[in-house]
């Protein structure tokens, strides 16, 4: 998948096409491989389906646009690197919106990742020589 997307994007494609398509293929491959091991369960309710849809719209494809407009304007490598922020910044907005608390491990997973951020920022990621 990454690869058509790789190609597609260098050959001027638009990111919106490319990414709903990767999407959707993505998904039809997903389901079917679930759909054969276990009957699905789909939603009862209206609201239940709004849910589903907001998951499906906010937590994937706006996340997933972000990032190819990212890798566009910042390159891969940089873009890379501000994604690894992604497991700290949802914690923190479970903990702000959610009431969620931190464990000792999270805040040292945080720090590692931070750290690692931070040295790939400042060192472009070459090690020491």
């Amino acid at each position: 998948m990454a690869i058509f997307a790789r190609q597609a994007y260098a050959g001027g494609a638009d990111v919106t096409a490319v990414l709903l398509l990767c999407f959707a293929i993505a998904a039809a491959i997903v389901f079917a491989a679930l759909a054969g091991w276990e009957q699905p369960a789909f939603p009862a309710t209206a609201p239940a389906w709004a849910a589903v849809f907001a998951i499906a719209i906010v937590c994937t494809v706006v996340a997933m646009l972000g990032l190819f407009v990212g890798i566009r304007h910042l390159g891969a490598a940089d873009a890379a690197t501000l994604s690894t922020l992604e497991p700290v910044v949802t914690i923190v907005l479970a903990a702000i919106f959610l009431g969620e608390a931190f464990t000792p491990l999270q805040i040292l997973g945080g720090a590692i990742v931070l750290t690692a951020v931070v040295w790939l920022a400042r060192t472009g990621g070459q090690l020491p020589a």
